[in-house]
């Protein structure tokens, strides 16, 4: 899974003019969504969050998932193989309709 936001994006217009950085809120937030999608399941808590260096725009963050238990994951994010995002992830199976 891969993740890459591009320079237009609005977040870059106040984060910050002249040395943009993705917010790691829209980071996170990103992360959540693609995880949801793959591993079919409903995210309902960050247990924690730790940003370990900046992203910009065009950097491509590639994200591994671990399975702790049943009910957590860890999400790592990495650009050019270095983490910027460690998180721990409260997560229950989607259900279908």
């Amino acid at each position: 899974m891969l993740l890459e936001f591009d320079e237009g994006h609005p977040a870059f217009q106040g984060h910050f003019p002249g040395d943009p950085l993705v917010p790691g809120a829209l980071l996170l937030a990103s992360a959540v969504d693609e995880i949801e999608k793959v591993e079919a399941v409903r995210v309902d808590s960050v247990t924690s969050a730790k940003f370990l260096k900046p992203v910009r725009p065009l950097d491509v963050c590639a994200l591994s998932v671990q399975r702790i238990d049943e009910k957590t994951l860890r999400l790592t994010a990495t650009v050019h193989g270095e983490n910027v995002l460690v998180t721990i992830l409260n997560v229950r199976e989607r259900e279908f309709r």
